[in-house]
């Protein structure tokens, strides 16, 4: 609660002016009413079979070596499967998270932490922390805004305030023992 109340009184004007998008909008309504999509091209077929097979091979082998002994063997399931499937991955991904992983981690902080999140409007997922860091700042500060973190930090901290013109403010951690 008292993050929607700090949330809605400190909004930065900027973020107030963006709007979905249409193609998101579209996309959006699409999927609430069971409609056909056809604002937003998907690909209607699996990638080919030889990315497919050297991409699990890399991800199964983790190491150049082990996937290239592993090839055949992957190569052989692929060769198994319909040469004509639905392919429900190999799509355009949701900008702000996947719904069925934003909605599993709104279960989560509610039954864990107790704090009931809408997964449409208050979780978005990102591909990793400095892309989530850097949107953080972008949405909720302005420039010339103060922005304080403590030391020790992560090295991507003082980038980040300079790329979006804060003013950084560090704070030494102590042990008081």
């Amino acid at each position: 609660v008292f993050y929607r109340l700090w949330w809605k009184r400190n909004q930065v004007e900027r973020t107030q002016m963006v709007a979905e998008s249409t193609i998101r909008l579209m996309t959006r309504l699409a999927i609430e009413n069971g409609a056909v999509n056809l604002s937003q091209g998907f690909p209607n077929e699996s990638p080919p079979s030889t990315l497919s097979v050297a991409a699990a091979s890399a991800i199964l082998g983790g190491t150049k070596e082990i996937a290239d002994e592993i090839h055949e063997e992957v190569l052989a399931i692929e060769q198994r499967l319909p040469l004509k499937r639905k392919d429900e991955f190999n799509q355009y991904s949701f900008p702000f998270g996947a719904p069925a992983l934003r909605i599993a981690l709104s279960e989560y902080y509610e039954r864990w932490y107790g704090w009931k999140l809408d997964p449409r409007s208050e979780i978005t997922v990102s591909s990793g922390a400095t892309e989530a860091f850097a949107s953080c700042l972008r949405a909720l500060c302005k420039p010339g805004d103060p922005c304080v973190w403590f030391q020790p930090f992560h090295e991507l901290y003082p980038s980040q305030v300079s790329l979006f013109y804060l003013k950084p403010r560090a704070v030494t951690l102590r042990d008081e023992n």
